[in-house]
């Protein structure tokens, strides 16, 4: 009799005892192997717990055994994304979509693996369904942003990434001042680009690759030598150097080139 094992499964469940939950429906569908409900629990519980290399398999055989269940298809496209098989998790979640899944998680993962695979004009429909399902799911909003971007459309991807600013929620607000910051960077709009990538930085100080865009950006804008230079000093005392070595050689470069020139307008020391 299941029923016992698939009630521990629940209350485990309840009280977020993940692996617990997991060893009970497992002990489910061993003594009934066509128990999809237990099934589709345990993708539930490995995509919440991120066990991705034990729940694909077992997805897998449940997808075997009930082919018209888009719950087994969600759950195992999440689970391709954590693995990163963005071809893969696509094609699940246009299965589950086909099946009549229509929650906005479901279509925005669809547009993220779309995303990761450069599909950008592919990804626009689909953020756009999510956003018609939820207007206020920032992570569309900013995705689609970034693919108006990919399509050249700067004013759209600076409307987009503005509705995600609305709705973002700390840690991805960084990400989303960062993003407006490029935006407003490749419209030549100097001043909006370095309030943002300073607000990218207040936001998540951990993270120090927005002063080396306000250096960039000092110089770009014909900003004095000095404040660039200070903007770079700063990046380079917190950069992580196996992180970002393509930046900091860059950075350091500049330095480079900042302190020449200084040195030759009689501003500074050649040993400083």
């Amino acid at each position: 009799n299941t029923w016992y094992i698939k009630q521990l499964g629940g209350i485990n469940t309840k009280i977020d005892s993940i692996n617990e939950a997991i060893y009970w429906y497992t002990k489910a569908i061993e003594v009934d192997s066509m128990d999809i409900r237990s099934f589709t629990h345990l993708g539930s519980l490995f995509v919440k717990s991120e066990q991705y290399n034990e729940g694909l398999p077992i997805l897998t055989t449940a997808i075997g055994r009930d082919s018209s269940n888009p719950l087994l298809f969600r759950f195992r496209g999440s689970l391709g994304i954590m693995a990163a098989d963005f071809k893969a998790a696509e094609v699940d979640f246009k299965k589950a979509i086909e099946l009549g899944d229509s929650i906005p998680f479901t279509f925005r993962h669809y547009g993220l693996c779309l995303f990761k695979q450069s599909k950008y004009k592919q990804a626009i429909p689909v953020y756009e369904t999510t956003l018609v399902l939820d207007p206020e799911d920032s992570q569309a909003w900013y995705y689609l942003g970034f693919c108006y971007k990919w399509q050249e459309d700067v004013n759209m991807a600076i409307a987009c990434l503005d509705k995600s600013l609305q709705y973002a929620v700390s840690p991805s607000i960084a990400d989303v001042y960062n993003g407006l910051g490029q935006m407003h960077g490749l419209q030549r709009s100097f001043e909006k680009a370095k309030h943002n990538y300073s607000r990218a930085y207040e936001w998540k100080q951990d993270d120090p690759v927005p002063l080396a865009q306000l250096g960039m950006l000092t110089e770009q804008s014909g900003g004095k030598k000095e404040h660039a230079k200070t903007y770079y000093k700063a990046y380079l005392e917190k950069a992580n150097p196996i992180k970002n070595p393509g930046l900091i050689n860059y950075v350091n470069n500049r330095m480079k080139i900042i302190n020449e020139k200084l040195f030759m307008e009689g501003k500074l020391e050649k040993d400083e």
